[in-house]
């Protein structure tokens, strides 16, 4: 998930006329950058349900192949 934060400026103009109010200008929206673990669970788990269903041979079970073959490896006797 995203988190966005507003930036605040340093300073705000009053404008050609003070006595007129002059509404904040827009901050600008600022995305910060997601978790890159949250990313790669996230990932990891829906090609896992992709999977479940049954291997069709598609880019994503291609990939769950491929990262399951290489988690797999960390299990196996030397």
């Amino acid at each position: 998930m995203m988190k966005s934060r507003r930036v605040i400026p340093n300073q705000l103009s009053a404008g050609p006329d003070p006595a007129v109010w002059n509404p904040p200008p827009a901050r600008p929206l600022v995305i910060e950058a997601a978790d890159t673990h949250a990313v790669m669970r996230e990932q990891l788990e829906y090609l896992i349900d992709h999977a479940g269903t049954g291997i069709c041979g598609c880019e994503e079970c291609q990939s769950y192949a491929v990262i399951r073959t290489t988690l797999m490896k960390m299990f196996a006797d030397s």
